[in-house]
């Protein structure tokens, strides 16, 4: 998958260093996404072990630089509900460029039009207000509240796990009207 400035793929054994270099040492990363920050190679490693043979795992990256700059996911646990859950990590350095819309939006196109799926869910920490930020410009709406289902692993207070969502007909009417774009 592409955008204008992205190469959406799978990851390979050869993304481990840059990975490490431009998100995995990433302590702001860390405050959000448990697995992070990473402090060696071999640590890299382990937690790209999982990722190499998932297909709805896609590494993000820059194609300026042909460099790793994050990734995206988009679960589907249940195909037959037509529903997936997507998430998303980029380094800071490359936060506040428009990457993580550019691979979202990109995400989001290929569940509704080419998986035909229904809905599309996104889960975040209540304090990460950046992410809720950005999901609610991308159009998704806030569904729920589950309390104290997130650490701050900065802090070691406990959040609130807040779920977002978006249809495929609020897709597909906003695209439309060119707000997806």
């Amino acid at each position: 998958m592409e955008t204008e400035r992205l190469i959406l793929r799978q990851f390979e054994r050869t993304d481990k260093e840059a990975c490490f270099e431009n998100f995995g040492q990433d302590a702001e990363i860390g405050r959000y996404i448990p697995i992070f920050p990473v402090h060696t190679l071999q640590e890299m490693e382990s937690v790209l072990q999982p990722f190499y043979d998932n297909q709805n795992i896609r590494v993000i990256i820059e194609k300026a630089t042909g460099s790793p700059i994050g990734y995206v996911t988009a679960d589907i646990p249940y195909e037959s509900l037509g529903i997936a859950e997507i998430g998303y990590v980029l380094g800071s350095s490359f936060q506040h460029k428009g990457y993580a819309g550019e691979a979202v939006r990109r995400i989001i196109q290929y569940l509704f039009a080419e998986k035909g799926l229904y809905l599309i869910e996104a889960k975040v920490n209540e304090q990460n207000t950046a992410s809720v930020r950005f999901l609610e410009r991308l159009g998704f709406q806030r569904e729920a509240s589950l309390r104290g289902r997130r650490v701050d692993f900065a802090s070691g207070a406990r959040n609130n796990l807040l779920i977002y969502s978006v249809l495929a007909e609020e897709y597909f009417s906003q695209t439309q009207k060119g707000a997806w774009m």
